[in-house]
């Protein structure tokens, strides 16, 4: 009876658990800096015991290449960005991705080229350590430095030339937590249930002893 007790105990013991938050930044006319909120991990849930930051951003390059030359050509576009995100409590990047692309297209005499370039790239990092972790503790918010630059340009100007530069992103949090399993789990319910017919057995046996 006490090994089955035991047993019981353990399957009703902490259970691992995982909490995801994510702030979207809009696409929107590069360059910008602003902020990402997203809510801080309650300690009355369980223990925090690691916080997977990630960073997924995008710029999108807007182009019109009109040549009014006799003569077509060939032109290329060099698309290059960074999406960076402030630590919680420094300033410093903490997470940072560069995007960079190459396209080349080729230009009619007289003609005009239109298109829309999208580069997106990711980047995440995992805390364990409690220093780290307790800036990531308490109520409210979590207020996080997001920054974009998008710098992309064509390698010949004498075309005429229009370039729309933007960018979003999408931060995520992951809380990796340990919390008491206040609902037993099937495995537990069937060692309850071989518990409580154990005992009702053992009583019935010495009844019928006596």
């Amino acid at each position: 009876s006490c090994f089955l007790l035991l047993a019981v105990f353990s399957a009703l013991r902490s259970e691992a658990k995982n909490l995801t938050y994510t702030a979207s930044i809009p696409i929107q006319n590069a360059d910008w800096n602003t902020t990402a909120l997203l809510p801080l991990f309650d300690p009355t849930l369980g223990t925090l015991q690691s916080v997977d930051l990630s960073l997924k951003g995008t710029i999108e390059t807007f182009f019109l290449f009109d040549n009014h030359r006799g003569n077509g050509s060939d032109i290329t576009l060099y698309t290059q960005g960074q999406i960076s995100l402030d630590g919680p409590s420094n300033p410093a990047a903490i997470l940072q991705t560069t995007l960079l692309q190459t396209d080349t297209f080729h230009i009619d005499p007289e003609g005009v080229y239109i298109n829309t370039i999208d580069v997106t790239g990711s980047i995440g990092t995992l805390l364990t350590q409690p220093a780290d972790l307790s800036a990531f503790l308490g109520a409210g918010n979590l207020s996080l430095g997001v920054h974009a630059s998008n710098t992309s340009y064509p390698s010949i100007m004498t075309y005429y030339t229009v370039i729309g530069l933007a960018a979003g992103a999408d931060v995520s949090v992951t809380y990796g937590y340990s919390g008491s399993s206040s609902v037993p789990e099937p495995g537990a319910f069937a060692l309850i249930v071989g518990f409580i017919a154990s005992g009702s057995w053992t009583v019935r046996k010495r009844q019928r002893n006596k």
